[in-house]
C-alpha cells in the first residue's frame, strides 16, 4: 500500500487488488497506520463490505481495540446513518464475532448517542446490553441524552423497551429526572409505552 493512511489506499483499491495484496503480504491485516487504525477498520468506516470480508478471510481482527478505543464495529458505526445502514456489513462483523459491548465506550453506546434506531435495534437483536455502562460509568440511557443539543427521548424509549431500566444513575449519580427533568423522564416513559 502506498499512504500513510489505510483509509486512503482502501479507497482506491478494488477488492481483487486488496486480496491479492494480502495473498502477498500476509502481516497487512494486522498493521496499524498513523491514526492507529487497522485496514478491517477503514474498510469498516467506508462501508466496503466486500473488503471487509477480504480482510476478515486473512485474519483481520474483529475485535481489535485501538489505542483511542475504536474497533471495527465503531467504525462501521462511524461510517453510516440512518438512511445507509449497511445491514449486511453489521451482519458479517457480528457473525465473525464482533462484540458490541466491547470496549471503553462500546459501538452500542455510540450507535445510542448518533441516533442510529435500526443499527440499536440490529445490536440489541446481536446481544448489545442496554444496561451496559461505559468508561465513565454511563448507561446508554444518557448517551441518548448527552450527545446531541437535546435529549432524543424518542431512542431513550426505545431502549428502555429493549430493557433499559429507566430508574438507573449516570458515572455522578444522577437518574434521568434529575440529569434532564421531570418532563423528559414522562416523555421517555410515554415513548416507551408505543
Amino acid at each position: 500500500m502506498h499512504s500513510q493512511s489505510h483509509l486512503e489506499d482502501l479507497r482506491e483499491l478494488t477488492v481483487e487488488e486488496v486480496r491479492e495484496y494480502c495473498q502477498a503480504n500476509p502481516e497487512y491485516v494486522h498493521e496499524t497506520d498513523g491514526s492507529g487504525e487497522t485496514p478491517l477498520m477503514s474498510a469498516c468506516l467506508l462501508g466496503r463490505t466486500e473488503l471487509v470480508r477480504v480482510l476478515l478471510e486473512f485474519g483481520g481482527q474483529v475485535n481489535y481495540i485501538a489505542d483511542d478505543g475504536d474497533t471495527p464495529l465503531k467504525m462501521a458505526i462511524e461510517g453510516c446513518n440512518e438512511q445507509s445502514f449497511n445491514r449486511e456489513l453489521f451482519d458479517l462483523l457480528l457473525t465473525a464475532g464482533a462484540n458490541p459491548n466491547a470496549g471503553l465506550f462500546p459501538a452500542f453506546h455510540l450507535a445510542v448517542g448518533r441516533g442510529l434506531y435500526d443499527v440499536v435495534r440490529f445490536l440489541a437483536e446481536h446481544g448489545a446490553d442496554p444496561n451496559l455502562r461505559d468508561a465513565d460509568d454511563s448507561p446508554p440511557l444518557f448517551w441518548a441524552g448527552v450527545y446531541s443539543n437535546s435529549p432524543n427521548v424518542k431512542m431513550m424509549g426505545l431502549l428502555v423497551n429493549l430493557g433499559a431500566d429507566i430508574n438507573q444513575c449516570d458515572g455522578v449519580g444522577r437518574t434521568i429526572e434529575q440529569r434532564f427533568g421531570r418532563e423528559v423522564m414522562i416523555e421517555v416513559q410515554r415513548h416507551s409505552e408505543r
